[in-house]
C-alpha cells in the first residue's frame, strides 16, 4: 500500500514536471495547480537548486538574484511567478522575460533587455534612454555612438520627434543631436553642426519642406535654418 501511494505521489510530481512551465500573465491555472499539490507534497524535500539568468548584457545577475522573492535551497513550493514578475517587471532596462522550472528543481529566468536609444543630458548629467525616454541604468561607456538629446523633459518628448524625423531620410541620416528648448520646442543639430529649430506646431509640414531642401542641396552652404514661424524660412 505505501508502495502504491509513494507511486501516486511520484506520478503526480512527473505530471506536475512533464515540461517546464513558462509563466504569463494568462497562466492562472498555476497557481490553482500549486495549492492543489501542495497539500500532498508540504513534507517533500523538493527545492530550488539553482537560478540563473540568460540573455543579460548590461544587467547584472547578482542584483537581480538580491531583488526577486526566492533562494536557492526554498521549497519549490514558495515559488510566485508573479511575484518573482512583479519585482522585475518594475526594471526600466527589462522589456519581456518567461520563467521557466525544471524537473530538477532550476529556475530559469530569461530577460529580454531595453535597448539603449540615445543619451539624454540634463544638468549635466549623462544617462542612456529607450526609444520611449525610459532611463537605463547601463554602463554607459560601452556605448559612444549614439544621438543625444538636452532638455528637462527632452526624454519625456523624444519618441515623438523621432517618429516625425524618421519619415524624412535627408534629415535623419544628418540628425546627430536635439535639445528640447523651454520645455516647448526642438532645435535639431546636424552631423555638420546645421543648427535647425522647429516650429511648436505644424513641425511635420517643416520637416517635409526641410527635407526636400536638402535633397536638391539648397541649403549645403548655410549652418543656421529657422523653421520656427509657419510658411517662412530664414537661412544664415
Amino acid at each position: 500500500m505505501r508502495k502504491f501511494i509513494t507511486f501516486i505521489l511520484f506520478s503526480l510530481v512527473i505530471i506536475f514536471f512533464i515540461k517546464s512551465v513558462f509563466y504569463s500573465k494568462s497562466e492562472i491555472n498555476f497557481a490553482l495547480m500549486k495549492s492543489a499539490l501542495y497539500s500532498f507534497f508540504y513534507q517533500s524535500n523538493l527545492k530550488v537548486r539553482d537560478i540563473s539568468f540568460f540573455n543579460l548584457k548590461n544587467l547584472n545577475e547578482d542584483d537581480l538574484k538580491k531583488i526577486i522573492p526566492i533562494k536557492i535551497g526554498d521549497s519549490i513550493f514558495n515559488i510566485n511567478f508573479k511575484k518573482i514578475e512583479d519585482k522585475l517587471i518594475k526594471k526600466n532596462e527589462k522589456n519581456s522575460l518567461k520563467i521557466s522550472l525544471t524537473m530538477k528543481g532550476d529556475l530559469n529566468i530569461y530577460i529580454q533587455e531595453e535597448i539603449p536609444f540615445m543619451f539624454w543630458f540634463n544638468n549635466e548629467k549623462k544617462v542612456l534612454i529607450n526609444i520611449n525616454g525610459k532611463v537605463l541604468n547601463y554602463d554607459i561607456s560601452k556605448y559612444k555612438n549614439l544621438r543625444f538629446i538636452k532638455g528637462e523633459y527632452a526624454k519625456d518628448n523624444i519618441k515623438s520627434l523621432y517618429d516625425n524625423l524618421i519619415q524624412f531620410d535627408e534629415i535623419f541620416n544628418r540628425f546627430n543631436s536635439a535639445e528640447y528648448v523651454e520645455n516647448y520646442r526642438w532645435n535639431i543639430k546636424f552631423n555638420d553642426n546645421t543648427l535647425i529649430q522647429l516650429p511648436i506646431f505644424k513641425i511635420e509640414k517643416s520637416l517635409k519642406i526641410l527635407n526636400n531642401l536638402l535633397r536638391e542641396g539648397k541649403i549645403d552652404n548655410y549652418k543656421f535654418v529657422d523653421l520656427r514661424i509657419d510658411g517662412r524660412i530664414s537661412f544664415k
